[in-house]
């Protein structure tokens, strides 16, 4: 299933976050470890599977040799030791045992026997055992046929995980689309966010910059004020000694008036006297 696929499937699962690939993470390796188990018992059964069929296959392959050799001897041996008997068979078995109890003497002691009926014994002893082994691998079969019986009703329970899991994961998919589609978006906003700020920084520095000038102009205006409150300070002090200096200019017109007054009265009078004077005397 393509990615394309899986978006288009699940379009609803846009409220899952990045917090949901990680439990992802963890049930597909909670399920690996249920899933181990079985695993390794499918593996078991088919290592017995081999041996015990090729444990069969030897068995069947020595007696099928036996009998070839036996068959292709023309003057076969009047007798055969134990120690002949055992490097005919190097693999040991326990019905082996039975075929040593047939022949138990040792090679000082070993006696005649009828060729054709220790082979024929011995033939009979590896089929035994072959019906044995047979029955065995039957035994096992069967129960292994239980056990895989058993996992596939495991698997089946376990198909329908497998498919939630993959419906869980097309929607994490779904869910990472949508997250890396915001995340461009908020890229891209913080882009904007960020021209912005260097727009707005430039404007601040540009407001700082006027606010300085206008500082220095406040700072120039309150000293301009302050010469003007001195001035005008000096200006009144002046305003004050001129209507003073009016005020005395005034008086002494006003005295000056006065004297001149008071000089023109003793003037009158001086010559109101002389006239007096002259009259008496012009009387007299």
């Amino acid at each position: 299933m393509s990615k394309e696929s899986m978006v288009d499937n699940f379009t609803n699962s846009s409220n899952h976050n990045s917090n949901d690939i990680i439990d992802n993470n963890i049930n597909n390796n909670n399920l690996n470890d249920k899933y181990e188990p079985i695993f390794k018992i499918i593996a078991s059964v088919k290592q017995k599977n081999e041996i015990i069929e090729s444990l069969s296959e030897s068995l069947l392959e020595r007696i099928k040799n036996l009998q070839q050799r036996i068959s292709s001897w023309k003057f076969p041996p009047l007798y055969i030791s134990n120690q002949s008997l055992y490097g005919e068979f190097e693999k040991p078995s326990a019905t082996l045992d039975q075929i040593y109890q047939f022949t138990e003497k040792s090679d000082s002691q070993s006696s005649q026997l009828s060729l054709k009926d220790f082979f024929e014994k011995t033939i009979q002893e590896f089929k035994l055992e072959r019906v044995e082994l047979l029955s065995q691998l039957c035994e096992v079969k069967n129960q292994y046929a239980i056990e895989i019986l058993d996992l596939r009703d495991q698997i089946l329970k376990y198909k329908n995980d497998f498919n939630g899991l993959e419906i869980y994961s097309n929607s994490l998919y779904r869910s990472k689309t949508n997250l890396e589609i915001q995340l461009s978006n908020r890229e891209s906003e913080i882009q904007e966010l960020k021209q912005n700020f260097y727009e707005n920084q430039k404007i601040v520095n540009d407001l700082s910059s006027q606010l300085d000038t206008m500082k220095l102009k406040d700072s120039q205006t309150q000293i301009l004020v302050s010469e003007n409150i001195e001035l005008k300070s000096k200006l009144e002090e002046m305003e004050y000694k001129n209507d003073q200096q009016e005020k005395l200019d005034q008086a002494a017109k006003d005295l000056e008036k006065e004297e001149s007054i008071e000089k023109d009265f003793l003037k009158n009078y001086d010559e109101y006297d002389s006239k007096l004077e002259f009259q008496s005397s012009s009387q007299k």
